[in-house]
């Protein structure tokens, strides 16, 4: 019986030959060879525009090189061939956070968090995009979230204390900064 191959199933020395280059590239851009990584990620790209850790791997490079708009759009095409990916979605916020564009940065913290509801980085740097957002109910139960997944989250016990403070629940606050201690 002859079984033909899933068009989307690249064969093993292909698969092979995408994760050399992407490791090498990876190993570029821990030594702060951005260029050098780029053109690796990019060959993947032109060979194989439906691997999603090329697109990436190209739109961290691109947000170190300071190049916010080719991060997003290389990102985003990650996402597209990934959708859910916590990586992705984690860099795509990051990439938005840097640029103050809270909006997307909390809109791609709240899909990480729907895709990882156990993500608790996820939850705590969407509370930071609430915040910023001048949501403080929202930002709280973003950190409430973040402490209940992991109790010693300092940090998430920090700025609920500071937003109850600014709230004037200071029963609460004190309570938060005691956490923190």
């Amino acid at each position: 019986m002859n079984q033909k191959k899933s068009p989307d199933v690249l064969p093993v020395q292909a698969q092979k030959e995408i994760r050399e280059r992407l490791r090498q590239a990876g190993v570029l851009l821990q030594a702060g060879r951005l260029a050098q990584a780029d053109y690796l990620c990019h060959e993947v790209v032109q060979k194989h525009p439906q691997e999603p850790q090329a697109w990436f791997c190209r739109g961290v490079i691109a947000h170190k090189r300071k190049n916010p708009a080719d991060a997003v759009h290389f990102l985003a095409h990650a996402l597209q061939l990934s959708p859910g990916n916590a990586q992705f979605l984690q860099a795509l916020a990051a990439v938005h956070s840097s640029m103050k564009n809270h909006g997307a940065a909390a809109e791609a913290y709240a899909r990480l968090v729907e895709a990882h509801p156990e993500n608790v980085d996820g939850h705590f740097n969407w509370g930071i995009a609430l915040t910023a957002l001048h949501l403080p109910q929202d930002a709280l139960l973003s950190f409430a979230r973040a402490l209940a997944l992991d109790p010693a989250h300092w940090r998430a016990a920090l700025n609920c204390g500071l937003l109850r403070q600014a709230l004037n629940d200071h029963v609460a606050a004190v309570h938060d900064f005691e956490l923190v201690l």
